[in-house]
């Protein structure tokens, strides 16, 4: 008869991957930015539920696993139909690419659990801006570590949500921030220990009205005769063009 702290244990990890796979409906061709918002918030969630560094490591890479593995499904494609590589191997490549890139938001969240133990800081503070800004500076780094694998970074699931008009201020990565700070703020509003809960729903209502605000704005405008471009990609048999 299993323990019931291992079953809770797994079922936290279980619904960590599921949440890290369903993030993908954020991105194009779904759009559903609400799902990234949502599932950071649960993340975030649960590794305030670890009484553990290693357990919130390990909650963030099973996330970012099914994240980062779900985001790149289509590189399997690529190598097994047009790479040749056997269907079991290239299947196994991209586990081992979604697992080793699903290090770094694990890092994330291990740190702010470390400065949570150590630091003793409420989680409020943690949800807020400690699990936000490490968050950011992950994607941030994936983005750049060992040449770079900058694949669905959260800031671009919102490409036509309200935080879209923080695109020519901040950045991309500003977008990861402000996304990652609404889900904190909903990790805080959903819970009625907090006491802050009235000023953090006026900061989110601040963030979302800038945001709104910013989004109609047009920070370029055309100069000179507009020309052609046509792309076309190399490596692939003229008949399937």
């Amino acid at each position: 008869m299993l323990r019931s702290p291992f079953l809770f244990a797994l079922l936290r990890q279980i619904l960590a991957g599921a949440a890290g796979v369903l993030l993908i409906f954020s991105f194009a061709p779904y759009g559903f930015s609400l799902v990234c918002v949502a599932g950071l918030a649960f993340l975030f969630y649960l590794v305030l539920r670890c009484r553990t560094i290693r357990q919130s490591a390990l909650t963030g890479l099973v996330f970012g696993t099914g994240w980062l593995t779900a985001g790149v499904y289509w590189l399997y494609f690529s190598m097994h139909q047009f790479g040749g590589l056997p269907a079991a191997l290239a299947l196994l490549a991209l586990l081992l690419l979604g697992t080793f890139m699903g290090m770094i938001p694990a890092a994330a969240v291990a740190f702010a659990a470390l400065i949570r133990e150590r630091a003793k800081m409420a989680d409020e503070w943690i949800a807020l801006l400690i699990l936000p800004s490490l968050w950011t500076l992950s994607e941030w780094l994936r983005g750049w570590l060992l040449t770079g694998f900058p694949w669905v970074t959260t800031g671009y699931a919102h490409t036509d949500s309200v935080l879209a008009g923080y695109a020519p201020v901040l950045g991309v990565y500003g977008i990861s921030w402000c996304n990652a700070f609404l889900a904190g703020s909903l990790v805080v509003l959903l819970n009625r220990r907090y006491r802050h809960r009235k000023k953090v729903l006026a900061l989110v209502a601040f963030c979302v009205a800038v945001g709104y605000c910013l989004k109609p704005l047009e920070w370029t405008q055309a100069a000179g005769n507009p020309i052609q471009v046509r792309l076309l990609q190399g490596n692939v048999p003229q008949e399937i063009k």
